[in-house]
């Protein structure tokens, strides 16, 4: 019981740690988000993201041919966000 009344008034005590707040959290994870893609001394990085477009395009067929659906796909080199 004599522990007791010696620790509660311990923890209620404040504490001088500094506090990291939550703009200082995310800004440390942005700033370092692709450094593993570049070696050390690398210069002018540049990020790109891939987007990939894929459309379709219906052929009419003839009198001897059916019609079919042409299939394509392009992959483009974009700015990330």
């Amino acid at each position: 019981m004599k522990r007791l009344l010696i620790l509660i008034p311990l923890l209620l005590l404040p504490t001088t740690a500094q506090a990291l707040t939550w703009d200082e959290f995310f800004a440390a994870v942005r700033n370092h988000k692709y450094d593993h893609l570049f070696p050390v001394h690398a210069t002018n990085k540049t990020v790109t993201c891939i987007q990939i477009v894929t459309w379709e395009e219906y052929v009419q067929g003839s009198g001897r041919h059916h019609g079919y659906v042409r299939h394509q796909k392009n992959k483009r080199h974009i700015p990330c966000p």
